[in-house]
């Protein structure tokens, strides 16, 4: 990949190790990541969050990187389910691109309990799935490889190197990228964005 390509590489391990989960985990501004929401650390080169009894009634641990320009990109890394959903109907993973404000964007969601990945869009605050969401078998512990690529119109998804669920959708044109937990505890690495559509 050429320099020109590539828009934002996240290097986890390269930010430093932190013992204590924190709100924020020690994570700088200027480490390239903005966490929104949730409890974070850093821990074997990724980026980690934690839903236990005490969290169990808030919605979404967020992060959030890149430019709200960005346009056409392949978003890609790693994510790994560490527990299961503590409201099973609605947890799990959640990768945010697109994301122009908390009421503009589009995110796949990726449930354990139910077995299913699918495409939501959040349009004027005003929620939507978009096409028909897929089963997919996960596993506890297991390290997927995603990637995501939005290019005009079309979305498709990719894990571990095969497409899983493709729509289109035209109401979002630009935004960053982010990753999310909702009632889980996840972690995510190996995160690279560029402008090569794969």
């Amino acid at each position: 990949m050429t320099k020109e390509e590539k828009l934002l590489e996240l290097d986890f391990g390269s930010i430093g190790k932190i013992n204590k989960p924190s709100l924020f985990g020690g994570i700088r501004q200027n480490d390239h990541i903005k966490p929104v929401s949730g409890k974070w650390t850093l821990k074997d080169d990724q980026l980690q969050t934690f839903c236990d009894e005490e969290m169990s009634d808030s919605t979404e641990s967020i992060a959030l990187f890149g430019s709200g320009k960005w346009t056409d990109y392949t978003f890609a890394g790693h994510f790994t389910f560490m527990t299961q959903s503590m409201h099973p109907d609605e947890g799990g993973i959640i990768l945010y691109f697109r994301y122009k404000n908390k009421k503009n964007h589009y995110s796949y969601h990726f449930c354990y309990s139910t077995q299913r990945i699918e495409l939501w869009k959040r349009f004027s605050g005003q929620w939507s799935m978009v096409g028909e969401g897929v089963p997919y078998s996960f596993q506890l512990k297991h390290l997927y490889e995603f990637s995501i690529s939005c290019q005009g119109n079309t979305h498709l998804c990719h894990i571990d190197g095969e497409p899983v669920l493709q729509c289109s959708d035209a109401d979002i044109h630009e935004g960053c990228a982010g990753f999310a937990a909702k009632y889980c505890s996840a972690g995510f690495q190996d995160v690279l964005v560029s402008r090569r559509i794969i």
